[in-house]
């Protein structure tokens, strides 16, 4: 049904990987500290 190729380019795989994941919750709560993080060292570049 998936093209392996899409899987590769897909940004968004983790999330999903993590929607489906047992530890849904914490995986979420990573991925959202590591964009905090992100976009704090992104505007200090500024």
């Amino acid at each position: 049904m998936f093209n392996n190729d899409n899987k590769k380019r897909e940004p968004f795989a983790p999330v999903k990987k993590a929607l489906t994941n047992e530890k849904c919750v914490e995986d979420l709560v990573t991925l959202k500290t590591a964009v905090q993080i992100y976009v704090v060292v992104s505007k200090k570049d500024e």
